[in-house]
Order: structure tokens, then C-alpha cells, then sequence
């Protein structure tokens, strides 16, 4: 292996340093060489040296977004503490790439027993399907990120994610067993798909699976524990998302200037809204499901999950009643008369105004 580690770096070296290959390829080979020095790894070299020369390698920029003046209405940042106190009851403890926002890289929290467990063959193939996987990872932390803002529990918590997804689906925690290696691969398939589903179950939830597939015990509950161990963060990350969910702040618009005509939005300031489509709408009532909350002085504007129940024009704009959180509210959209956005207040029935 330390002939083909050196041959594959001269070749990355030679790569890098020829001007007359094109720049991001140079880069790629850069960066393959700098992530060697840093874990040392031949098989993660050889993967990433396949990818390079298949034109399958995918380089990701940091995403760590939060000292922006401008991202400081991201629901993250506006409710930081609530984020803060789930971390804190699950005990993360971010690492500098968590905090800096690098590109997750799933190598960087792989077991090295879990390594040494397999064969050279299973290795290459392991190490090759973890970059696929990262593909996966940093694109569902670029979406969270839209969505929410960044915070490193969303890194961390996906790079646990898909790290134990990956070893589960190259490694059998079950012993031999007479039964054959199908009934190890479908064990395995079904007590994971559990923990899918619940995140955690509790003891009675893993005395019946055991029955009912007919599992050595001891096996099992390892498993269970292997997953539970190394998705803490993951967990975390799901309440994190769980009470953001709940707040409904689902998008950030960013526009000084966002409106054209009447209501009509510009689609290049038009982002997503709990995956629903703004961009080509001027009818709130025909959405159903959209509000925006717009501040003049700041510029910023969060998108909100409510749904209409009728409205009709006003003056300076057009009132109407809506459904948000279970509760009947009356919204007012008004003209703004010193600037382009629009202000609107929502006013709760027997509340006070928000």
C-alpha cells in the first residue's frame, strides 16, 4: 500500500503543479494532497484519486454564514438560546470545523475500529462509498442552512448521520449465526429501519424486535448502542429542527426593493417557503399557505407558514383573516410611503398586537 500511497501523490503533485491543466482540476488535486497530510489515510486517498480521475469529485465551500450583519434575522440566530439549551442537554461539544462551518467530511469521526475490521478490498469500497454519502451530507446541510441559517449542530449533526449510515450498510454487527448471512443482513436491515423511524427506543420497544426476529440479544442491544453512541449529535439535531419547525420561520427573503406592481414579488428575491414555490405567485389567497413578516428598518422578512381564510382591499393595502398556529389572526398589509417594502401587522383575536 505505501508503494501505491506514493505513486498516487506524485501523480496528485504532477497534477497540481502543470499549468496546463485547467484550475479546478488543479485544485481538486491540491486539495486531495492537503486532506492526506491531514488523516493519513491510503484508502481515503485512493477513493478521492478514483473520484478525481472520473471527474466524480465534488469540492464544497464553507458554509459558516453567521457573522453576515445581514443573516442576523436567521431563525438560528434569532432563537440561538433555545438552540444553545438543546446542545447543552445533550452534551455537544463543536469542533473548530463544526464552529468554521468546513465541509463535513465523514472520514474525520470514523472509528478506527471500524476500519480495521474490514479487509483491504471492503476498505477501498468503504472509503468510496463514504464520498458518495458526503455528496449527500453537505447538500442537506446547504439546504438546512437556506432554511434555518447555519449552526454547527446541523453539521455535526448530519455528518453522524451519514457516517453510521454508511457503516451499517458495509459492516454486520450480528455473529455468524446457522441461520446464514441473509438472515444477518435482514436482522441488521430491520432493527435499523426501527431506529430510523424512533430515533431511540426504549427497552420494552427493543425486547419485542429482538423476539420477534429471533436475534441473539447481545447483538442487538451492541447495535443499538453503537448507533445511539454515535448519533448523539444527530439527535440533538432533530429537536433543534423539531422547535424551529414549530416556530414556523421556514425562510429568510432578503430585499430592499421586493415588491413589484402591487403584491407582486420579484422572482429573484423569491426564495422557499416550507418548500413551497413563491416566485411566480401574486395571489395570496390561491397559496394558502404563505405570509410574510417585512421590517423597514432592518430590510429583512421571514417567511411563515399561515393560511387564509379570506381577505378583500383596504385602503393602503388589503386586510384579511388567516390561520396560523391554530389560531384566527387578522393581517394587514399595508403600503409602506417611504420605501418599496411593505409593512404588515398581524393581529391576534383577543390578544395583543405581535
Amino acid at each position: 500500500m505505501d508503494y501505491e500511497r506514493d505513486v498516487l501523490l506524485w501523480y496528485l503533485g504532477t497534477v497540481a503543479d502543470n499549468a496546463h491543466y485547467p484550475p479546478d482540476l488543479r485544485n481538486k488535486a491540491t486539495h486531495i494532497i492537503v486532506s492526506f497530510m491531514r488523516h493519513g489515510n491510503a484508502y481515503r486517498l485512493m477513493a478521492e484519486a478514483t473520484a478525481l480521475a472520473r471527474g466524480e469529485l465534488v469540492m464544497y465551500p464553507f458554509q459558516q454564514v453567521n457573522n453576515i450583519p445581514r443573516n442576523l434575522g436567521l431563525p438560528v440566530r434569532r432563537f440561538g438560546q433555545n438552540i444553545h439549551a438543546i446542545t447543552a442537554a445533550f452534551g455537544i461539544i463543536p469542533t473548530n470545523a463544526d464552529y468554521e462551518g468546513h465541509p463535513i467530511e465523514l472520514i474525520s469521526i470514523l472509528d478506527p475500529a471500524i476500519e480495521e475490521s474490514m479487509n483491504d478490498n471492503l476498505r477501498l469500497e468503504f472509503h468510496r462509498a463514504l464520498l458518495v454519502k458526503e455528496q449527500r451530507a453537505n447538500a442537506d446541510l446547504a439546504r438546512s442552512i437556506q432554511r434555518y441559517g447555519y449552526h454547527y449542530i446541523f453539521r455535526a449533526g448530519l455528518q453522524q448521520y451519514y457516517m453510521t449510515k454508511t457503516v451499517v450498510e458495509m459492516i454486520n454487527f450480528w455473529t455468524p449465526d446457522p441461520r446464514g448471512n441473509a438472515y444477518r443482513v435482514r436482522t441488521q436491515k430491520i432493527c435499523y429501519a426501527a431506529i430510523e423511524r424512533r430515533l431511540r427506543l426504549n427497552n420494552l420497544e427493543k425486547m419485542l424486535l429482538i423476539r420477534t426476529t429471533r436475534s441473539l440479544p447481545g447483538d442487538a442491544l451492541r447495535f443499538w448502542a453503537w448507533i445511539e453512541k454515535n448519533r448523539v449529535a444527530y439527535n440533538a439535531m432533530k429537536a433543534c429542527i423539531a422547535l424551529l419547525n414549530r416556530l414556523n420561520l421556514f425562510a429568510l427573503f432578503i430585499f430592499p426593493s421586493a415588491f413589484q406592481g402591487k403584491w407582486r414579488l420579484r422572482s429573484e428575491h423569491a426564495l422557499l417557503c416550507d418548500d413551497i414555490s413563491i416566485a411566480m405567485h401574486d395571489d395570496f389567497q390561491r397559496i394558502g399557505a404563505f405570509m410574510i413578516l417585512c421590517s423597514p428598518s432592518s430590510g429583512l422578512a421571514y417567511g411563515c407558514l399561515m393560511r387564509f381564510l379570506c381577505f378583500s382591499p383596504i385602503s393602503k393595502g388589503f386586510a384579511g383573516l388567516a390561520l396560523y398556529n391554530s389560531v384566527v389572526v387578522l393581517v394587514a398589509f399595508l403600503d409602506s410611503p417611504s420605501a418599496d417594502t411593505t409593512l404588515i401587522g398581524v393581529f391576534p383575536f383577543g390578544g395583543s398586537i405581535n
